[in-house]
């Protein structure tokens, strides 16, 4: 965290953390209200629904601490590192085509 607040990149830094709170506070307001409507209907699922903003809120704690771990790092080391990143991401892209044929996903189309 201490590297965060430090270099000539902090404003640019900052305005990303911002906006990224934002859009996850939009989004977590979205998934709430579609889990808590203001009229119960008989063909709606608000009480499956209702759980999915508990869960969003985990993973946007998460993102955010990931997000300030990798602006911590020097720029330049994610240079050295890219090519085996843009490896690994394309491994598993592949992994996920083949794995649609293999296993059934239900985030899969």
């Amino acid at each position: 965290m201490y590297n965060f607040l430090q270099g000539r990149m902090v404003a640019v830094r900052l305005c990303l953390l911002g906006a990224t709170l934002i859009l996850i506070g939009v989004g977590i307001a979205t998934i709430y209200s579609v889990g808590h409507p203001a009229e119960d209907s008989p063909a709606g699922q608000s009480e499956e629904l209702a759980v999915f903003w508990k869960k969003q809120i985990v993973f946007a704690v998460l993102g955010v601490f990931v997000f300030i771990i990798v602006n911590s790092i020097n720029h330049r080391w994610w240079g050295t590192v890219s090519y085996w990143l843009l490896g690994l991401v394309l491994v598993l892209l592949a992994l996920l085509l083949v794995s649609k044929f293999v296993v059934t996903l239900p985030f899969v189309y």
